[in-house]
C-alpha cells in the first residue's frame, strides 16, 4: 500500500510539474505577445503624429504668412528663418515635439534655386530653408513624405511654390 501512495504522489508532483512548466509557457508567450503589441501601436500612433504635423505645421502661427492682418494660406520666408533660429535657441523644446526628423522647405517654381537661405540678405538669390534637423545615432529605416507649400516673399511682395520635405527616422 506504501508503494501505492509513493506512486501517486510522484504521478501529482510529476502532473504540477509539467502544469507549471505550460503556465510559465504561456505566460512567456503572453508577455512577447503584449510587448509586441504595445510596441505596434506606439509606432501607429507615431505615424498618426507624423501626419498631423504634415498638415498642421505650414498653418501653425510661427510660419503663416498674413498681409495687413488678413492671413493666407502660404509660409512666410522670413517668418521661415525666424523660426530657424528661435529653434536653434530653444533646442530642447523642439527636439520633444519634433522628435527625429529633416524638415525642409524648397523654392522650386518658377526658378529651383539650390542655394541654402541662411539669413534676409539671401532671401531674394536661395532657395533652401533647413528648418529642423535632427538624427538618430543608430540609423534604421526612414519615411519621406513632401507636400506642395505656397512661399511669400515680402520684401518682393511674390509668391512662389515650393515643396516641403520632412524625413522621420524610425
Amino acid at each position: 500500500m506504501e508503494k501505492k501512495a509513493q506512486m501517486q504522489i510522484q504521478e501529482t508532483i510529476m502532473v504540477l510539474f509539467v502544469f507549471i512548466i505550460i503556465l510559465l509557457l504561456g505566460l512567456i508567450f503572453f508577455y512577447k505577445y503584449t510587448t509586441q503589441s504595445i510596441l505596434n501601436e506606439n509606432l501607429e500612433n507615431e505615424k498618426i503624429n507624423f501626419e498631423n504635423m504634415l498638415i498642421t505645421f505650414p498653418d501653425s502661427a510661427e510660419l503663416r504668412c498674413s498681409s495687413q492682418g488678413i492671413e493666407e494660406n502660404c509660409i512666410d520666408a522670413i517668418k521661415l528663418l525666424a523660426f530657424k533660429a528661435l529653434i536653434a535657441e530653444n533646442k530642447g523644446d523642439y527636439n520633444s515635439k519634433f522628435g527625429f526628423k529633416n524638415i525642409t522647405i524648397y523654392d522650386k517654381y518658377p526658378t529651383s534655386n539650390q542655394r541654402p537661405c541662411r539669413s534676409l540678405g539671401d532671401l531674394g538669390e536661395c532657395g533652401v530653408f533647413s528648418i529642423y534637423y535632427k538624427a538618430p545615432a543608430e540609423k534604421g529605416g526612414r519615411l519621406i513624405v513632401d507636400s506642395p507649400v505656397l512661399i511669400y516673399y515680402p520684401t518682393q511682395d511674390k509668391h512662389t511654390m515650393g515643396k516641403m520635405v520632412v524625413e522621420w527616422y524610425l
